[in-house]
């Protein structure tokens, strides 16, 4: 059973953004696409990569996407995500303006 630390999700403290409000899907590990800007793809294809899996996995509700998308980064991107104040996330929109500029 995987612990607290391994599912940082599950964890409001962790994850930057208001607490949760809707289940995330199973299995998301097997399905979310990894993003490291190391590797040369461009942010935005990134963006459009990541959310051809949330279309079709059926999820709609915003609280949800803003929860899965850190699971997509790696390394220096995924440093900066985690090191965003607690709850300073509180929409795509925002969340999206944010990464976009710094990356």
């Amino acid at each position: 059973m995987p612990t607290m630390a391994q599912r940082p999700w599950t964890n409001v403290g962790v994850v930057p953004m208001a607490g949760p409000l809707h289940p995330l899907p199973a299995h998301l590990m097997k399905w979310l696409p990894k993003f490291n800007p190391d590797d040369g793809l461009p942010i935005e294809e990134h963006i459009k990569i990541f959310m051809s899996p949330i279309n079709l996995n059926a999820v709609v509700e915003e609280d949800a996407v803003v929860r899965l998308f850190p699971y997509t980064l790696q390394g220096s991107v995924r440093s900066w995500y985690f090191s965003l104040p607690s709850h300073s996330i509180n929409s795509w929109d925002a969340f999206q303006d944010q990464f976009l500029t710094k990356f």
